[in-house]
C-alpha cells in the first residue's frame, strides 16, 4: 500500500528544513504519480485530499489528530481494497 503524504505547507520551520516553492509544486504531483505507480503495480492507494498540513504544527509533520486521520485512511482502504487477488511479479512464481 501506498499512502499519499499531504501537501507541504511552508512555514519558517519547513523553510528551515530546506523546503520551499518548488517543495510544494513537487507535492502537488504526488496524488497523480502515486495513482500511476500503483494502478501499473497493483498496489492499494491511500488518499484523502482533506487530510492536509492544516493538521499539523509546522506545516510538515502531522498531529496526532492527522496521524489519526490517515490510521483510520489505511483502515478503511485496506478494508475495501482486501481480499483481493494480488498480482505477484514474475520473479515470485515457482519455477518447475
Amino acid at each position: 500500500m501506498c499512502v499519499v503524504p499531504p501537501l507541504i505547507k511552508l512555514t519558517p520551520f519547513a523553510r528551515e528544513l530546506g523546503f520551499d516553492e518548488r517543495s510544494v509544486e513537487i507535492t502537488r504531483s504526488f496524488p497523480e504519480a502515486f495513482e500511476r505507480a500503483c494502478t501499473r503495480s497493483n498496489v492499494l492507494l491511500a488518499y484523502d485530499r482533506d487530510i492536509s498540513m492544516e493538521l499539523s504544527k509546522d506545516g510538515v509533520h502531522l498531529t496526532d489528530d492527522g496521524h489519526q486521520m490517515v490510521a483510520e485512511l489505511v483502515w478503511r482502504t485496506i478494508k475495501t481494497g482486501l481480499p483481493r487477488q494480488s498480482k505477484q511479479p514474475d520473479r515470485f512464481q515457482a519455477k518447475h
